[in-house]
């Protein structure tokens, strides 16, 4: 039943239809057949999604791309050439015939409808691929497939003759002689299987042809050159035009939204190739060449659509899974990226546990950002250090996004401090966003972030800096749709139940992250009875699934030296966050027998991990070979390979300690913070000698006082880690591994610094606990670094903060002797440093502590002299309001403690202040909440016969909190004390009897 050569020669060109059929089949199965992916791209997207698209997009342009949808379509056949035009009529005639010959198995069919069924399928081969050049039958294929075939099988053209000269046109009409229920299953066949079945045998044709791939490739460079001028030029104007409707901020968000998820479907199927087909179209070079002339920052998308082995599926940049369950926080971001547009620079962080899906999120945000003309990804690390952000003029408005703040949170903060300051002085013509990626706002690194006023001035949230976006867990509902797809992808079906499989999930990992429900659903995939699991369990399949299927495929993997070789060396660029070409080269120059010999097996590494291109600082590019992501499973992967190497009696200990220092000697601002979240992601590791070794590693003794200074970055994190679980004695002996560097390093102020921190860390974490002779301890470790360092305002500042939370500690404790003591230090501090705001409100802090521990113990001698010295530092420092707001919230404490005593007079004096400072800032609702408190405590706490005996006063305060509930009730700075401050005001109706 094959096609006879005189009938291929009878098709001089394809037709609309069948261009569009070959190139939108391979289009709808790129999500399935990951192979395809890895061959091919598309140069269309299917016609029922581009005109829901196009609908909404010319909805809201005023027709502006109402052309858009016919374009397209009008380009998709630009550039079939010969060679491409014969693949694809190639793989449409044989995938037919297959067809055909499927069909006739499965069904058992009379003899004449046996006929019938082989004509029409050579038939539909010709008509397919030559006559069908109206956009409304394409239209119709597209639309209502089942439709389409019924009304081919109610009239079909006759084959042409054996002569070439054979007008198609000519050719009789036959109806083909089938049963209704034989048409109509078909007709059904035919809809479920004529595009995946095309689409293998279009692959397998340009498998076999590079004239063919190399003629595709340059059609869709081609396509892609003639419409992408025109497509910005009329995103352009659905920008302009939106502009128009910017006073409705949220109808504004959710239209650009729509419009780039309508542009994202024409993104997904142009994904990106691997540029093998830059030889043959120059003008690609050249244009590169124009971008990176421009003075941008190098921003990234991790879709790592070139490697496409089995082993990354679980990678976020893949998109293995749908994106689910984070349509609000899209939303927010959306609202983050187009709110406030006066701001020319805003920044935000999103916060979530390891694994819950925060690089995800951000990914497909940019991927919709990008379609409407913004410029758009992640911050390459070395690009915060050596991109010089002050001389940076954003051409495009522009999000960046840095992930693992916390580990570059120096850099971070410097680049976002610059660039706040090139807004404030008018230098950013563009928006500038800033999306910031970490697990959690630890003190370590939040506070002294948030301390820099520039970045403060940055903040999404006015005033509000600390108000995160935080993502919540998948609900069950969720992990299950996740484990399901996988299966659903795979074939596979699902062994346990939905109940059995959530309650082993929730064993495995009880913070609801979707990498886990993700790992859990392709080790079910796999077969495995993930019953009784924990997380050491889950990755331990994992890796073992890894190297039996994928990594041990390799031909070389038999050869010891080279597998052993490679498996140290993902250790190693795990820890060091991946390592360039170059570095390698002079690495692995030194033989190590530890190491692969000269240089690793690339075909071998990919199966691995990754390699892949980065920008380097000064615009080349250069391969990395990648550490095994995401980072928990590339951590585990660390631990693992230590507890193995460690079981060699022989060498074991050596090579785990040889590699822990290279990797500590390569990359220390990376290293550090590897070792650091290995560490604390898996604390409970079964084998608590493996944990040791990591966290115990050094640099070697020559190396650079800056690896050091790492190092003790590393032990100040410890130091917080251990203090906060309780684990003193661990949290001490990393303390003195400080004491010691910084005695080593005298002259190194940032490793002096650190010690500082970890005495600090320390005070704080043993007044927590009350063993106030060990917080003393390490407090006068703070007052001999500050004295020995005074130019060191930093040094001195934690003394500062060692002070306050002494006061905090001993005022609990009801030690006030102590705490004044403390107290007495601050004031000393702030005399000395009075331009260092920071040391100042540590003053202030201090201040309002004994005030409110004073007047608890009814001393309102002391109480008031320390409410003094907050009056004091608020005249002092009038544009401080976290100062003025420590006054406002003394003065309402002494309110309370002057009405419970009955001493009225002093009791309407500090109210007083408080109507004062509420009147001087009426937009710091957090002051002026003071003040309705002040009004609601002495009403709440004052008996009804005092209430009546001073009722005038109380009157007023009655009148006053009315006044205030009526005005800022609505303010969300208000909804936690609202309820109770509604109480009283109810409550104390009778005065006005």
């Amino acid at each position: 039943m094959a096609l006879p050569p005189a009938l291929k020669k009878s098709m001089p060109a394809l037709g609309k239809f069948g261009i569009w059929l070959g190139i939108s089949t391979l289009t709808s199965h790129l999500t399935s057949n990951p192979e395809l992916v890895n061959a091919l791209a598309t140069a269309g997207v299917g016609v029922a999604n581009l005109d829901a698209a196009c609908g909404v997009i010319s909805s809201i342009a005023s027709g502006k791309l109402g052309d858009y949808y016919k374009d397209f379509r009008s380009h998709t056949n630009f550039g079939i050439n010969h060679n491409l035009q014969e693949a694809l009529r190639e793989g449409i005639s044989n995938a037919l015939h297959e067809l055909g010959t499927t069909f006739l198995k499965e069904k058992q069919l009379p003899a004449h409808e046996q006929q019938q069924i082989g004509f029409f399928f050579q038939s539909l081969a010709h008509h397919l691929n030559n006559e069908i050049n109206a956009d409304a039958q394409v239209d119709g294929y597209v639309l209502d497939r089942a439709g389409f075939f019924r009304e081919l099988l109610r009239k079909v053209h006759a084959l042409p003759t054996d002569d070439d000269d054979t007008n198609a046109a000519d050719a009789g009409v036959l109806i083909p002689d089938l049963s209704d229920a034989t048409a109509e299953r078909l007709v059904t066949f035919l809809v479920d299987r004529i595009e995946p079945v095309a689409q293998r045998f279009i692959n397998e044709e340009f498998k076999t042809n590079d004239k063919a791939k190399t003629a595709y490739f340059i059609h869709l460079l081609e396509y892609g050159a003639r419409t992408s001028q025109d497509n910005n030029e009329l995103l352009q104007q659905v920008s302009e035009s939106l502009d128009d409707i910017g006073k409705h901020q949220q109808e504004h968000t959710d239209l650009l939204r729509q419009i780039a998820q309508a542009q994202q479907r024409i993104y997904d199927v142009l994904r990106t190739l691997k540029l093998d087909f830059q030889a043959y179209i120059s003008e690609f070079g050249q244009f590169k060449a124009r971008i990176d002339s421009r003075l941008e920052p190098s921003l990234r998308l991790n879709t790592n659509y070139t490697n496409l082995n089995a082993s990354f599926s679980y990678q976020y940049g893949l998109r293995y899974t749908s994106f689910i369950s984070r349509d609000t926080e899209i939303d927010q971001l959306w609202d983050f990226l187009n709110g406030q547009p006066t701001r020319r620079l805003l920044w935000w962080l999103v916060t979530g546990p390891g694994g819950m899906g925060k690089s995800r999120l951000a990914l497909e945000f940019c991927l919709e950002a990008r379609c409407v003309n913004r410029y758009v990804g992640f911050v390459e690390t070395d690009h915060l250090t050596t991109f010089d952000w002050s001389q940076w003029r954003p051409a495009a408005p522009t999000l960046l996004v840095v992930d693992y703040v916390a580990a570059y949170a120096g850099a971070t903060q410097k680049m976002i401090g610059q660039l706040s300051r090139n807004a404030q002085n008018g230098l950013l013509a563009q928006p500038v966003r800033v999306l910031l990626l970490e697990r959690e706002t630890r003190d370590d690194w939040w506070n002294s972030f948030l301390a820099d006023r520039d970045i403060a001035e940055s903040s999404y949230v006015p005033g509000r800096p600390e108000q995160v976006l935080k993502l919540p867990a998948f609900t069950d509902a969720d992990r299950w749709q996740i484990i399901t797809e996988i299966h659903r992808k795979q074939q596979k079906p699902v062994t346990l139940s939905q109940a059995e499989t959530l309650r082993s999930l929730a064993d495995i990992d009880p913070d609801g992250r979707p990498l886990f429900a993700f790992l859990t659903g392709m080790a079910m995939a796999g077969g495995e009875d993930i019953r009784r699991w924990d997380v050491h369990a889950l990755l331990n399949n994992l890796l073992h699934r890894e190297e039996t299927q994928i990594w041990a495929t390799h031909p070389n993997w038999s050869d010891e030296r080279c597998r052993e070789g490679h498996k140290n060396l993902m250790v190693l660029t795990t820890l060091t966050r991946g390592l360039s070409v170059s570095r390698l080269k002079e690495l692995l120059s030194q033989s190590f027998s530890y190491l692969p010999d000269r240089r690793p097996d690339a075909g071998l590494y990919e199966r691995l991990s990754d390699i892949r291109k980065r920008e380097l600082p000064n615009g080349t590019e250069e391969n990395v070979y990648e550490g095994l992501q995401p980072d928990l499973v590339g951590e585990y992967y660390v631990l693992k390979r230590i507890e193995e190497l460690l079981r060699d009696d022989f060498t074991g200990e050596e090579t785990v300690q040889a590699l822990l220092q290279l990797a500590w000697n390569l990359t220390p601002e990376e290293t550090w913070w590897s070792i650091y979240r290995t560490g604390s992601d898996f604390s409970h590791f079964p084998n608590p000698t493996v944990r040791q070794y990591i966290e115990t590693s050094r640099p070697l003794a020559s190396a650079p006082e800056m690896a050091w200074l790492y190092w003790a970055n590393l032990r100040v994190n410890l130091t917080t880690y251990y203090g906060t679980q309780g684990n003193m004695l661990m949290a001490q002996t990393r303390y003195e591994d400080l004491q010691s560097l910084a005695k080593a390093c005298p002259e190194n102020q940032e490793i002096v610094l650190a010690q500082a921190k970890g005495a600090y860390n320390l005070t704080t974490d043993y007044g927590r606990q009350g063993d106030m002779v060990m917080a003393q301890t390490r407090y006068k470790d703070l007052q001999s670094l500050a004295k020995a360092y005074p130019e060191n305002q930093e040094i001195v500042l934690a003394q500062a903060e060692g002070a306050y939370n002494l006061t905090t500690y001993y005022g609990t404790q009801g030690n006030m002797v102590m705490a004044q003591t403390r107290y007495e230090d601050l004031q000393s501090l702030a005399k000395a440093y009075p331009e260092n705001q920071e040391i100042v409100l540590a003053q202030a802090k201090g201040a309002y502590n004994l005030t409110t521990y004073y007047g608890t113990q009814g001393n309102m001698v002391m109480a008031e002299a320390q409410y003094v010295d907050l009056q004091t530092l608020a005249a002092a420092y009038p544009h401080n309001e976290e100062i003025v707001l420590l006054q406002a919230e003394g003065a309402m404490n002494l309110t309370t403690y002057y009405g419970r005593q009955g001493d009225m007079v002093m009791a309407q004096t500090r109210y007083k202040d408080l109507q004062s400072s509420a009147k001087a800032y009426p937009e710091d609702q957090e002051i002026v909440l003071r003040q309705a408190m002040g009004a609601g405590t002495q009403l709440y706490f004052t008996s009804d016969e005092e209430k009546i005996k001073h009722k005038p006063h109380f009157l007023t305060l009655l009148e006053e909190l009315e006044t205030l509930l009526a005005q800022y009730e609505e303010n969300e700075h208000w909804q936690e004390r609202l309820p109770q401050l509604i109480d009283v005001r109810d409550e104390n109706q009778w005065l006005k009897l």
